[in-house]
């Protein structure tokens, strides 16, 4: 396999609210892929495998390397977009509280991986993000702490991207706050003619919920809930959409993501 050698050279920071420095709005992203089981060979020198953001600077003794767990998620308060990216295509591999990874073809010139990622919006005040460029040696993805592209403190929202020089790959993760939901009703309708409905759990769903829709439904109503049991938002989703996301709190600053997912008849 083709070696690759990726150099960070390029880092924009755009933050959306005001105290951060200008105003840029994150990439839409369309649908939640499944991780590849495919994992790059092993290689003598390492390779550009993903971005991440950490929330505070990590613990790490003098030349110690950060390395990923189970499911190559690391034990960070972070968000994580792992992707192996060759000069001409790029495969998802996995990801770590972020929803949608998305891969744009741009133009000839330009393209580029996007995701999404959400933080508990009861954070107030002033908050420390690192950014840091993964790399996988054939084993497990890893990142060297003392090494971040960006160190950056803001109050709001924003967004992260990395250019990487001699490709056309930019990488993107986007971030914005969000109340954790606890609960959500998903109610299965004809017009305005209940059909079914169900409470969930957002802690006890799985990561990758499939929801199965009964025949007739033609619009799903999905309601979430906080803790206090207040409406969080009330969407309605119709056939040709299939994927709704839940930011649940998971101790951290980063909220943890699940996908339900429709199936529709």
């Amino acid at each position: 396999m083709k070696k690759l050698h990726f150099l960070i050279v390029a880092i924009l920071c755009v933050f959306l609210i005001s105290g951060c420095a200008s105003v840029q709005h994150a990439s839409d992203t369309v649908d939640e892929p499944k991780p590849s089981d495919q994992i790059p060979e092993a290689t003598t020198a390492p390779q550009s495998f993903g971005l991440a953001l950490v929330y505070g600077k990590p613990e790490a003794k003098t030349g110690e390397k950060i390395y990923s767990e189970s499911y190559r998620k690391f034990p960070l308060d972070a968000a994580v977009m792992l992707d192996y990216i060759t000069d001409n295509s790029t495969a998802f591999v996995g990801a770590q509280n972020i929803a949608s990874s998305h891969h744009h073809i741009i133009d000839t010139d330009e393209r580029k991986n996007t995701a999404e990622a959400r933080y508990n919006s009861a954070v107030q005040g002033d908050f420390t993000l690192y950014a840091y460029d993964v790399q996988y040696d054939g084993a497990r993805a890893w990142f060297d702490p003392s090494d971040p592209l960006v160190v950056y403190t803001c109050s709001g929202n924003g967004l992260i991207s990395v250019a990487k020089p001699g490709t056309n790959w930019v990488s993107e993760i986007s971030f914005a706050g969000a109340v954790p939901m606890v609960s959500l009703t998903v109610t299965c309708r004809d017009g305005e003619k209940e059909l079914s409905t169900q409470t969930l759990q957002a802690a006890e769903m799985d990561v990758n919920m499939t929801y199965q829709v009964p025949d007739g439904t033609d619009n799903v109503k999905v309601v979430s809930f906080d803790a206090e049991g207040n409406i969080i938002e009330q969407e309605i989703l119709k056939s040709g959409n299939y994927v709704y996301n839940v930011w649940y709190d998971i101790g951290g600053f980063f909220l943890g993501y699940k996908a339900l997912n429709l199936k529709w008849p």
